[in-house]
C-alpha cells in the first residue's frame, strides 16, 4: 500500500513529466545496482568460468521444443507479438516516444533503450542463476532469487541502495502504468466517446479520480498474486498479459497493412482475442503460452480477413500525412539501430 501511495501521489501531481524523471534516475540506479550484484555474485560463484561450466545447461537463448519454461517453438511463433505490442503498441511506451520533441530523438531513444535490453541479462538474469546456485535449497519460490542474493552478498550500504533501487523501479512502473490507464480512460474513452465537449479542468479531476480508483483496485489485488499456483508473480503476468497480446497486434498490423479493413473488423480483433486465448489456457493448459499467443494471433487474423471480404469498406482508409515535421530517418538513428541490431546477433551466437 505504501508503494502504492508514493506512485500514486506523484503521478496525480506530477503527470508524464515527473514519471519520465523518475524513470531516469530510479531505472538507472536499479540497472547499476544490478551490474554491480553481477560482479558480486560472479565472484561468490568463483569466476565465469567455474559459474559457466556448472550452469551450462542454463545459458542458452534457444532451448529445446519440449523445455518447459521457454520452447523455441514458442519464441519463434509467439514473442514476436509480445515484443511488437510491448515496444510498439504498449501506451506507456508510445506515450513517452510521442513526447519526443523531433521524430529523432524519439527513435533515438526507443533505439538506447533496446541498447540497454542487453544489459538486462548481466543485471537481472544472470544473479538470478548465480542465486539459484548458491541458495537455491533456501528459496521457496522464484521471486526471493534477487533479494536472496543482495542480502547475503551485498555490503550493508550498499544493501539500501539496491532495495531502495527495486522499491523506485516498481514505483516508477506501477506510476508508469497509472498515467497511461488514466490517460486511456480520460482521453480515449470519455472525451472521444461520452464527452467532447469536455474541459481540461473535468478531464483533469477524471484522470485523477481514476488514477485513484486504479492504485486500490491493484493494492488490493496484488497479495492474491503470491499464490504459489501462479508460479510467481512474473510468471502470472506473463500469461495474463496474453489476454491482450494478440488482438491488440492484430488489430494494429491488419489494419495497417489492409486500408479496406472495417472498424467492425478492429472490434471483432480485440474481442476475440481475450476470447480465443481463454479457451486455449482451458482446454489446452499443456500448450506453452507463446504458442496459445501465436494460434490465437492467427485465427483472430483470420476473422479480421473473413469480415473484411464480405464488408470491406466502398474507400480505403488513407492515413493522414503531416508535412509540418520532418519524418526522415537521420543517418544517426541508422548507425545506432544497425549497432543494436549487430550485438543482439552477436549476443546470440555467444549464448545460443
Amino acid at each position: 500500500w505504501l508503494i502504492g501511495l508514493v506512485a500514486a501521489l506523484y503521478t496525480i501531481w506530477g503527470g508524464l513529466k515527473a514519471i519520465a524523471w523518475a524513470d531516469l534516475f530510479q531505472g538507472g540506479a536499479l540497472l547499476v545496482g544490478g551490474i554491480v550484484t553481477f560482479f558480486l555474485g560472479l565472484r561468490a560463484c568463483g569466476g565465469w568460468e567455474q559459474f559457466s561450466t556448472v550452469n551450462a545447461d542454463k545459458l542458452h537463448m534457444v532451448l529445446p521444443a519440449n523445455h518447459e519454461a521457454l520452447p523455441w517453438t514458442g519464441v519463434v511463433s509467439g514473442m514476436g507479438i509480445v515484443i511488437l505490442y510491448y515496444c510498439g503498441l504498449n501506451q506507456f511506451i508510445v506515450q513517452r516516444n510521442l513526447a519526443a520533441r523531433t521524430l529523432r530523438d524519439g527513435q533515438l531513444g526507443v533505439i538506447f533503450a533496446g541498447g540497454l535490453w542487453l544489459l538486462i541479462p548481466f543485471a537481472i538474469v544472470l544473479p538470478g542463476i548465480m542465486s539459484y546456485q548458491l541458495y537455491g535449497s533456501q528459496m521457496q519460490s522464484p521471486d526471493e532469487a534477487f533479494p536472496m542474493l543482495i542480502r547475503n552478498l551485498v555490503p550493508a550500504g550498499l544493501r539500501g541502495f539496491m532495495f531502495a533501487a527495486i522499491a523506485g523501479a516498481v514505483i516508477s512502473s506501477l506510476a508508469s502504468m497509472l498515467n497511461s490507464a488514466s490517460t486511456i480512460l480520460t482521453m480515449d474513452i470519455y472525451n472521444r466517446l461520452l464527452n467532447r465537449n469536455a474541459s481540461q479542468k473535468q478531464l483533469l479531476l477524471l484522470g485523477r479520480v481514476a488514477t485513484g480508483v486504479f492504485i486500490v483496485a491493484a493494492c488490493l489485488l496484488a497479495p492474491r498474486l503470491n499464490d504459489p499456483k501462479f508460479g510467481g508473480v512474473f510468471n502470472y503476468i506473463q500469461q495474463f498479459q496474453g489476454y491482450i497480446w494478440p488482438g491488440v497486434v492484430a488489430a494494429f498490423l491488419f489494419g495497417m497493412l489492409v486500408p479496406q479493413a472495417p472498424g467492425s473488423a478492429g472490434v471483432a480483433a480485440l474481442v476475440c482475442g481475450p476470447l480465443l486465448y481463454g479457451l486455449f489456457q482451458y482446454f489446452a493448459p499443456g500448450v506453452h503460452f507463446l504458442i496459445q499467443v501465436a494460434l490465437t494471433f492467427q485465427l483472430v487474423l483470420m476473422v479480421m480477413g473473413l469480415i473484411t471480404f464480405f464488408k470491406p469498406l466502398e474507400q480505403p482508409r488513407v492515413l493522414p500525412v503531416r508535412n509540418d515535421i520532418d519524418l526522415k530517418t537521420t543517418p544517426a538513428a541508422k548507425l545506432a539501430g544497425g549497432c543494436v541490431l549487430a550485438a543482439v546477433t552477436v549476443f546470440y551466437l555467444i549464448f545460443w
